[in-house]
């Protein structure tokens, strides 16, 4: 069975914030929003046939809490970009801060880490072909 992955969810602390950092950071776009039965507000975002799907949740603690090592979590999710220039463009102008050590090389790839309004870690990959490729086992 084929598949892709569809959308990631995430609770996030200020929505409005939240979906001005992804716009300004990946060019996401708000897609749909609303008010849920909870009375909680909601938002999807996304570019062609990706998007995060998110509900504000004022309360919660945030990813970054220390706290959150005692729970299993989503540790990371990963962005690929196709022009590593633009994106260090994009660090730069933004003034991003970078995890982990700035840049990562791999045999095949590149990443840098950073975090979104709400704390979630996001690791943004380049490689230089167009698909990304491993070596036989």
């Amino acid at each position: 069975m084929n598949f892709k992955l569809d959308h990631i969810n995430l609770t996030v602390n200020n929505i409005e914030e939240t979906i001005e950092w992804y716009a300004k950071v990946f060019d996401l776009k708000l897609l749909e929003n609303g008010i849920n039965n909870e009375n909680n507000r909601w938002a999807i975002i996304g570019r062609n046939d990706s998007m995060i799907c998110m509900t504000e949740q004022k309360n919660r603690l945030s990813p970054s809490n220390d706290k959150i090592e005692q729970y299993h979590h989503i540790n990371h999710f990963g962005f690929r970009v196709p022009d590593r220039k633009i994106w260090e463009d994009k660090i730069n102008k933004h003034k991003l801060k970078l995890y982990y050590g700035g840049i990562n090389e791999y045999p095949n790839s590149c990443s840098w880490y950073v975090k979104d309004p709400t704390g979630y870690t996001i690791e943004v990959s380049y490689t230089n072909s167009e698909i990304l490729k491993f070596p036989s086992t």
